[in-house]
């Protein structure tokens, strides 16, 4: 979509649009979006909730089912990482407090 958005406004840009106004009209659809997004979304709120999206979004249950488990310990306001393993097997690693990469 965001590239659609370039794309049509460097045409128009070429073909004499008003930069301003072609801003103005972006702006005001993707509030209009924004707001579309809002009012359709459902909340997530069981731990069923977040297995099935996870799942979805992975294409597996397994994933899913772990995701779940993992976000019932850090709860919604916890971090997440997703690695990529040598292995065939799913480890989770809880880290408690703050973790700097650098620094």
């Amino acid at each position: 979509m965001a590239h659609s958005i370039v794309t049509g406004g460097m045409r128009n840009l070429a073909a004499g649009a008003n930069p301003m106004l072609l801003k103005l009209g972006i702006l005001a659809a993707a509030e209009a979006i924004g707001k579309r997004i809002s009012e359709q979304a459902i909340e997530v709120e069981t731990r069923e909730d977040i297995a099935n999206v996870a799942s979805i979004s992975a294409q597996d249950r397994t994933i899913g089912d772990l995701i779940a488990d993992v976000m019932d310990k850090v709860g919604k306001d916890g971090v997440i990482t997703v690695e990529e393993s040598r292995g065939l097997e799913f480890e989770t690693e809880y880290v408690e407090g703050m973790q700097f990469d650098r620094g």
